[in-house]
C-alpha cells in the first residue's frame, strides 16, 4: 500500500518538505480530507475559496478527496502505511493529529510557516510579548532554504469520493463574490506582480484598505497554494523584497511573513 501524504493547510507541490519526505520512502497517495468541523462553520465565500484551492492541485496531481472526520477517514485510507504531514500548530489541529497518530504512523516534516512556530523565543525560552522584539529575533534567525520541487514523483492514482468532489464544485459555482484565482501558480503570479508594481509604496499602501496595495498571496484562510514563507523571501533567488530599493521594501518580509503567521497558532478555532 502506498504511503499517504495528507495535505491540510499547505497544498503546494513546490517547497513542501512533508511531500519530499513521503516520496523518499516510496509510492505516495495524496489525500485531502474536507473536515465537517471546518466546512460547516465556514460561510459561503470561505467554503468557495477552500474548495477552489483543493480542486486546483487536483488538476495537476492525483489527489484523493474525501469528506468526513479526518480521525476516521485518514486511518481508513492509510491502512497500515505511514501518513506524512506538515507539522500542525493550532490547538484544534494538534488535538486532531494526536488522535490520528494513535491509529497510524504520523510523520511530521516542515511547516507552512516561514519560521516554525516556537522556534523564535526570548532568553528564557518564552514567547515574545512585544512584536518589535519578536520581529528582530525572527530576522536574526532567518529561515531555511526552500525544499526541492519533486521531479516525476511516484504518485498513486486518485480515489476520490464523487460526492465530496461534487460538493466542492458546487461551493465554487455558488461563490457569492468573485475570488482570486486559486492554486500555487496563481499565487506565484500575484507575488511576482506585487514585486513589480507595489513594493515602492508598500509602506504606505498597506494601510489603505481602499487600495489594492498588498500581495494577496494569503487572500483568505487556509488551505493555501503558497505559504507566507513565499512573501517573506523564502522562494528561490530573485524573489526577496530586500533586494529592492526603498524603506517600504525593506520592511515587507517582516509584515508579510511574520506578522500574519504569528497570529495563526494563537487561535483555538478549527
Amino acid at each position: 500500500m502506498p504511503l499517504v501524504m495528507w495535505f491540510r493547510r499547505d497544498l503546494r507541490v513546490r517547497d513542501n518538505p512533508a511531500l519530499l519526505a513521503a516520496l523518499s520512502d516510496g509510492p505516495v497517495s495524496c489525500l485531502f480530507v474536507v473536515d465537517p468541523a471546518l466546512w460547516t462553520s465556514a460561510g459561503p465565500a470561505r467554503r468557495a475559496r477552500l474548495a477552489a484551492n483543493v480542486l486546483s492541485p487536483a488538476e495537476r496531481i492525483p489527489l484523493t478527496i474525501r469528506y468526513g472526520d479526518p480521525r476516521d477517514v485518514v486511518p481508513s485510507v492509510a491502512g497500515s502505511g505511514a501518513v506524512h504531514v506538515a507539522a500542525e500548530t493550532t490547538p484544534y489541529g494538534r488535538g486532531r493529529d494526536a488522535v490520528v497518530g494513535e491509529r497510524v504512523d504520523l510523520v511530521a516534516s516542515g511547516s507552512p510557516y516561514a519560521v516554525g512556530p516556537g522556534l523564535v523565543s526570548n532568553g528564557t525560552g518564552d514567547p515574545y510579548p512585544v512584536f518589535t522584539a519578536f520581529a528582530r529575533a525572527r530576522r536574526e534567525r532567518g529561515w531555511p532554504e526552500p525544499a526541492m520541487t519533486p521531479r516525476s514523483p511516484d504518485l498513486a492514482p486518485a480515489d476520490s469520493s464523487s460526492d465530496a468532489v461534487a460538493m466542492l464544485e458546487k461551493a465554487v459555482a455558488d461563490a457569492p463574490v468573485e475570488l482570486p484565482t486559486a492554486g500555487e501558480d496563481a499565487a506565484r503570479r500575484r507575488w511576482h506582480a506585487f514585486r513589480s508594481e507595489h513594493t515602492d509604496d508598500y509602506e504606505v499602501e498597506r494601510d489603505r484598505p481602499d487600495h489594492d496595495g498588498t500581495s494577496r498571496v494569503v487572500a483568505l484562510p487556509p488551505p493555501r497554494g503558497a505559504a507566507p514563507a513565499l512573501a517573506a523571501g523564502r522562494a528561490r533567488s530573485g524573489l526577496d523584497l530586500c533586494d529592492r530599493a526603498g524603506s517600504g521594501a525593506s520592511s515587507t518580509p517582516t509584515c508579510c511573513g511574520t506578522r500574519a503567521r504569528r497570529r495563526g497558532p494563537i487561535s483555538s478555532r478549527p
